[in-house]
């Protein structure tokens, strides 16, 4: 019978709080979850693993020559300068990163601060909260003014993944509240340069 894997899973509270299903992983090997360690700690989970995944663990050299099984080191966010790639590349391990990681997150939170932003909703909150709206003298309390989205320009620098999702491109029925706003959106482009042209008549 072929040996399962040994997959050290390394910062689990940082990426659930008890609602993500790491079946798809479980159905891979044999799972061992842990949440923060110290380095002496990941050093000590890690080094039987074929499979380190992280979140923000530092997988530096010292660590990787720990782990004489190591093939393959994954990480659950977009960036990965907390892996030492060189090292990895050195013994020829694999590591992957999540490029689309949280894309739909980032877009509903983008659009939630952007609204909390028009509405002052978070100094409201705040100030009713406080008991602020009981002592004013009218029902209509208003201390800051709001804004709306409607007839707007909305603009994001660097429009990509995220920008595309808020319906930048395709606007959604959910939309109609910010059917009056303008969308622009600016992205990098590496120059185009002109093909250079062949004299054919020598």
């Amino acid at each position: 019978m072929k040996e399962r894997m040994k997959i050290a899973l390394v910062d689990r509270c940082t990426v659930s709080t008890g609602d993500m299903d790491f079946s798809a992983i479980e159905a891979l090997g044999d799972v061992s979850f842990y949440d923060l360690l110290t380095p002496e700690q990941l050093v000590a989970a890690a080094r039987d693993a074929d499979v380190l995944l992280v979140n923000k663990a530092e997988v530096t050299r010292g660590l990787i020559a720990e782990c004489r099984r190591l093939k393959y080191v994954g990480t659950f966010s977009t960036g990965y300068n907390n892996i030492d790639l060189a090292a990895l590349s050195e013994r020829g391990i694999v590591c992957c990163n999540v490029p689309g990681y949280s894309t739909g997150a980032v877009c509903q939170h983008t659009f939630a601060l952007l609204l909390m932003f028009l509405g002052k909703t978070d100094k409201y909150a705040a100030s009713v909260a406080a008991g602020a709206w009981k002592l004013s003298k009218s029902f209509c309390y208003m201390p800051w003014a709001m804004s709306e989205v409607q007839g707007k320009p909305v603009g994001a620098d660097e429009a990509g993944r995220v920008f595309a999702q808020h319906g930048a491109r395709r606007p959604c029925r959910r939309e109609r509240a910010c059917r009056g706003a303008e969308r622009r959106t600016h992205r990098r482009r590496l120059p185009r340069h002109p093909r250079p042209r062949t004299d054919e008549r020598g």
